[in-house]
């Protein structure tokens, strides 16, 4: 079935089981002692905090749109397309004194630092699970998070790979109570869980995610939170304003996760696929609340550095403002949500004797003006453009893509030899970067896509395989996004695989390989449509440290 605007609209907006003079009558909970964040698997087996959840989401969707508390203006927050702004005017004539520029579409997914993503969606969750504990009435409430990447999912009952029961049924099972957890634009055969009305048992969706959607390899083992460049570190960067740069952390398993649970409705994408209506489906907020608990467990693991930092101004910044509970508004600065700790954030099974890395004194003891006595390391900048071409590769679910630079082309053998340095890239102060230029699609595809660069003839793709350089970040970006910001820009480190520059005609093969989001159970085939990601041009160019 699919639904319009105003349909989506009246589900998440509208309310006639709360009349709002109730809600607006409910005294103000204690938010001083903040309860532990849990695994869904746990949180559901307390049947007061899932009781505690569906209300305080119903209490919000009671809310006009422009009440700061209310579901539509905390997921507007993130984005709102303009469609959605127009039906809830319609309902809301005070939607038109809210200070949108200020308050809404604030999501760092475009024209912002790809570091400044970790860090302002720990802040929106933050003030976002205040106004629902609140709206719930029930102290002992905190975001569950979906815990989709546990290592021991096969042994986890719930199953965490599956699509989280509590949030798929329209209604409540075997009732016709209404399910507030309950959004209609998602992918069926991953959401779409099933409740036979003469079994005591549900019975679940078809498909459930893949190792590669939800894997955390790469961001949990990137030795530095700020990268060298946008699309390094398990943050990612400062170095510029390229709004298709992202971190690894949000390019798996964050990015993965919203196109498996978005998909393709009808010919548009689902909520979770889309940045303006994502955050109007509840998954979102315990997904998210799983994006912070990797970054919560990332500064616990040993060997951590904080890699290229920005300046005590940058950490001094106030860039954004929200609402918190009391309708008061806050605005803090970066340097505020650094430390989950300090924020009396505490996730389920948290060592509390880990030693976190720690922000240098420069940070941390702003007020001293005291120097920093970390070494950090220098961002790369551009040094020479060694080959572009217009490039045309389409990939699908179905079909890798790919693309062969030869030693000749626009003599890019020529231009390697005279610029790379060999002992600066084997110090680590040169560097050869690919550079995917104007990667737009239309509908969101049904895989994710990874980078290879030359992979053995015969040899299966295998993210172990020096070949393998990284995952294609595709969350933001097609549709009306790409064709705004001219596609996206993404590039990635491939020195090692440049061999000796004095060779004569260095050959650089491109694969943009798909790999499957949604694994089928039993015996349904793989859910591969054909919708493709196009990459228009590829660069290859030098960076050197400053």
């Amino acid at each position: 079935m699919f639904f319009s605007r105003r349909d989506v609209l009246r589900i998440l907006s509208v309310s006639a089981l709360i009349p709002s003079a109730i809600v607006a009558a409910r005294p103000v909970v204690s938010q001083t002692t903040v309860p532990k964040r849990l695994p869904l698997e746990e949180f559901i087996k307390n049947q007061k905090l899932v009781d505690a959840l569906r209300h305080g989401v119903q209490v919000m969707r009671s809310r006009p749109p422009s009440d700061p508390r209310s579901w539509f203006f905390q997921a507007a927050v993130h984005a709102v397309q303009p469609q959605l702004l127009a039906d809830a005017l319609l309902t809301d004539p005070k939607v038109a004194e809210v200070n949108q520029e200020r308050f809404w579409s604030q999501c760092p997914h475009f024209g912002q630092n790809s570091a400044n993503f970790v860090i302002w969606h720990r802040a929106y969750i933050y003030y976002f699970e205040r106004i629902l504990r609140d709206a719930a009435q029930e102290p002992e409430l905190a975001l569950p998070y979906w815990n989709y990447n546990d290592p021991d999912w096969q042994n986890i009952n719930p199953n965490p790979r599956f699509f989280p029961e509590i949030f798929a049924g329209q209604f409540l099972p075997r009732s016709n109570v209404p399910n507030s957890l309950y959004h209609p634009n998602r992918e069926l055969a991953f959401s779409g869980w099933a409740w036979p009305a003469n079994s005591s048992q549900s019975v679940p969706p078809r498909f459930q995610l893949t190792d590669p959607a939800v894997s955390t390899t790469a961001a949990m083992s990137a030795k530095y939170f700020f990268g060298s460049t946008e699309s390094e570190g398990f943050a990612g960067g400062i170095t510029d304003d390229n709004p298709g740069s992202q971190g690894l952390v949000e390019r798996s398993p964050h990015n993965q996760i919203h196109f498996a649970v978005g998909g393709v409705i009808g010919e548009t994408a689902g909520a979770m696929a889309d940045v303006p209506t994502a955050a109007f489906d509840p998954i979102f907020w315990v997904h998210h609340s799983n994006i912070d608990r990797l970054w919560a467990e990332w500064v616990c693991l040993p060997g951590k550095e904080w890699g290229t930092l920005p300046s005590l101004a940058w950490f001094e910044e106030r860039p954004w403002s929200f609402y918190d509970f009391d309708i008061s508004v806050k605005n803090e600065t970066r340097h505020h949500w650094m430390d989950h700790r300090d924020l009396g954030i505490a996730y389920h099974n948290e060592d509390p004797n880990c030693q976190p890395l720690m922000l240098p004194q420069m940070v941390a003891a702003r007020s001293a003006g005291v120097a920093s006595s970390q070494p950090t390391a220098k961002p790369f900048r551009f040094l020479n453009e060694l080959f572009r071409a217009d490039a045309g590769i389409e990939a699908s679910a179905l079909k890798a893509g790919s693309f062969t630079i030869s030693g000749t082309a626009s003599e890019f053998g020529a231009r390697l030899r005279t610029t790379a340095q060999p002992e600066l890239m084997k110090q680590g102060n040169q560097r050869i970067i690919l550079e995917l230029r104007g990667i737009t699609f239309d509908r969101p595809p049904s895989a994710g896509f990874d980078v290879y660069v030359n992979l053995p003839e015969g040899q299966q793709p295998n993210r172990n395989l020096s070949n393998f350089v990284g995952t294609v970040a595709l969350f933001g970006i097609g549709g009306h996004h790409g064709a705004e910001h001219e596609g996206s820009v993404q590039q990635f480190d491939i020195t090692h695989l440049v061999g000796d520059p004095g060779k004569a005609s260095p050959e650089l093969k491109v694969q943009i390989v798909p790999f499957d989001l949604l694994a089928p159970v039993g015996g349904e085939p793989p859910l591969r449509r054909p919708d493709a990601i196009r990459i228009e041009q590829l660069r290859v160019i030098a960076a050197a440290r400053e």
